[in-house]
């Protein structure tokens, strides 16, 4: 009898001990707000339909830890910040104190006794005018004094000036052995020397040419001989030699000349026979002009001075 009321009394409290500790494990259930929330997030999303079709929301196991809701907000998007504006230090109190300055980018650094500072060279711009090496080219002159000899220019002293290698202008005053006179013209030299192409234009007062007249008709018309002038055009080609400090030239082609005959009476007037014995006399009321062509040509040369 003693050993079957131990048995019993051993069997109520071990009873009473499991009683206990069950009833303890539902009491740190019912505290614990971690488990609360797992139990309801899980009913929630049993309630929940499923976001594809109408197939069920998965279930969380129990092993895995509780999920937490979060409401995400959308990240604010900063513009960007230009170079200028973001370089530009702030205009606080605080920062203005401790912040260094900044360089003025136009301001030359601060030479400090005892130290070399290197600045960059300057680099000079170079001059076209001056020619590669191994290259020689010598700037022609310009300015020349000229000196030529011709029919019908007579003797002529001038000046020429050369704007570009390939022409030169030229004017001058000379004399015919008659009279003064003067002349201006244009030349054209494709390869600096060599062929050339002339114009030019004269005039030469009148004058008294009774003793040339008279070496060449044997007599002299005294009152026409002694109003003799012109007026003349040269159009010659020819070649030219030298280009730098001096240069010889040989010009010839064709001369338009223009004169007045005073008197003509006298040089022309008169009278002529013919062979049957009748007299033709010529007479002339007034002065007569004549334009005629002939071949001409000149020879000089020219000295540049600058």
């Amino acid at each position: 009898m003693t050993t079957q009321a131990s048995c019993r009394a051993l069997r109520w409290v071990a009873l009473s001990a499991a009683i206990g500790c069950w009833s303890a494990r539902l009491a740190a259930q019912s505290t614990d707000p971690s488990v609360a929330d797992f139990s309801k997030l899980q009913t929630t999303n049993a309630a929940q339909p499923s976001p594809v079709g109408n197939a069920p929301a998965p279930v969380a196991s129990a092993t895995q830890p509780p999920a937490t809701v979060t409401s995400e907000q959308p990240q604010a998007v900063t513009p960007p910040i230009p170079q200028s504006v973001s370089s530009i230090p702030s205009e606080s109190p605080a920062t203005a104190a401790t912040a260094p300055p900044v360089p003025a980018t136009n301001v030359l650094p601060e030479v400090t006794p005892g130290f070399a500072t290197e600045f960059p060279r300057y680099q000079a711009p170079k001059d076209q005018s001056r020619a590669p090496s191994g290259q020689h080219t010598v700037q022609p002159r310009s300015l020349a004094a000229m000196l030529d000899v011709g029919v019908p220019d007579g003797a002529v002293l001038g000046v020429a000036y050369r704007p570009a290698f390939w022409t030169r202008l030229e004017a001058g005053a000379g004399t015919n052995s008659i009279s003064p006179g003067m002349r201006v013209g244009a030349a054209v030299i494709p390869f600096t020397e060599g062929p050339s192409l002339t114009v030019e234009g004269g005039y030469y007062f009148e004058g008294d040419a009774s003793a040339i007249v008279s070496q060449f008709a044997g007599h002299s018309h005294t009152r026409t001989a002694q109003q003799v002038g012109y007026q003349f055009v040269n159009f010659h080609v020819g070649l030219d030699f030298g280009s730098r400090y001096s240069t010889f030239f040989l010009h010839g082609g064709m001369t338009y000349l223009h004169t007045i005959l005073h008197d003509a009476n006298d040089a022309l007037g008169g009278q002529s026979v013919n062979s049957q014995g009748d007299v033709t006399t010529y007479t002339f009321n007034q002065d007569v002009n004549v334009n005629v062509w002939f071949p001409s040509f000149k020879l000089g040369f020219l000295v540049y001075i600058v």
